[in-house]
């Protein structure tokens, strides 16, 4: 996948540069990935046909560190040719081992449902209007779901 045709694919979401509401909250997501990365390889180790995938648990470890870097580039709303090839090895290693789409999309939605959380609960600066804080949260959960889509679309295309 070129960074061309994630161009393409942002264009049509009306994706470019991110927000000033999703860049406000940039730093908060990049705090909670950790702790949605945990909870997500929590739930793949406890169903069988997913941990089935993982050797160990230093290959787990392998893979989440390999996935926080991934999402630092989604959360900073990177297109690059970093990012093009980051798409294309998380597409290729799934296709080589037979990862069924259930299990990935199911596996982003954790991680996207702790994120939202993240966004929705934290807490009001003081002094802070109520109005612009509702607009950059309801600004920030959109951009981040389709940042997240995209990701989805374009690492599921390699590989269906």
């Amino acid at each position: 996948m070129a960074s061309h045709e994630i161009d393409r694919r942002m264009h049509f979401m009306g994706l470019g540069r991110p927000s000033a509401g999703y860049s406000a909250i940039s730093g908060l997501l990049r705090r909670s990935i950790p702790a949605a990365l945990a909870a997500f390889y929590d739930r793949v180790r406890a169903e069988p046909e997913t941990r089935r995938f993982f050797r160990d648990e230093g290959h787990v470890a392998a893979a989440s560190n390999a996935q926080q870097r991934h999402w630092d580039a989604i959360i900073e709303g990177r297109a690059d040719e970093d990012y093009a090839a980051s798409v294309r090895t998380i597409g290729r290693v799934h296709a080589r081992i037979g990862l069924e789409p259930r299990w990935y999309i199911g596996g982003y939605s954790i991680l996207l449902a702790h994120l939202t959380r993240a966004i929705i609960e934290r807490p009001r600066k003081l002094f802070a209007n109520r109005r612009e804080h509702d607009r950059i949260t309801a600004e920030a959960v959109a951009e981040l779901n389709q940042r997240v889509m995209l990701d989805m679309d374009l690492a599921i295309s390699i590989y269906l």
